[in-house]
């Protein structure tokens, strides 16, 4: 991708360490990984059954490696989840006018960075795309591959 001005990745992580693990390995095959921030939430354990976990995610994290930068932030106390993704977001958007945000179950393709910095550099000024996504829900294929779609907007 010419000029990079790449967008960071936000990953927001809980208690799940094969989750994690997977995400972050996908995230790490992309064509775009080495050149790219990666931002990792990580929320505290909200009660003992949840520290074991939390502590394994964390060690997964700690060692992380494979982009251009890796932050972790570590809740001292428990956020929850909406206020963890509301807060990471809101501080990420201090420093950035564009992110990529990821929750710690999601398994990307090798070109998913590419897609989404390119797709986020073409529309930047479009007032009709309010966001730009990897997923959607299933929709029918056959219909998709009978207009040989490549991308499709909302009504």
């Amino acid at each position: 991708m010419s000029n990079l001005n790449l967008a960071p990745i936000v990953l927001f992580v809980y208690n799940r360490p094969k989750h994690t693990k997977k995400t972050i390995a996908c995230l790490k095959k992309n064509y775009l990984a080495k050149s790219s921030e990666l931002f990792i939430y990580s929320d505290a354990e909200k009660n003992i059954e949840d520290k074991i976990n939390v502590k394994k995610v964390r060690k997964i994290l700690d060692t992380t490696k494979g982009f251009k930068k890796v932050k972790i932030i570590k809740r001292n106390i428990n956020y929850g989840l909406s206020k963890n993704i509301i807060y990471g977001i809101n501080d990420i958007f201090k420093k950035y006018d564009k992110a990529i945000i990821l929750e710690d179950d999601i398994e990307t393709g090798k070109y998913f960075l590419k897609f989404l910095n390119t797709s986020l550099k073409k529309y930047k000024k479009n007032p009709k795309i309010w966001h730009i996504s990897g997923w959607n829900y299933p929709i029918d294929l056959k219909e998709k591959k009978k207009l040989k779609m490549k991308f499709f907007f909302g009504k």
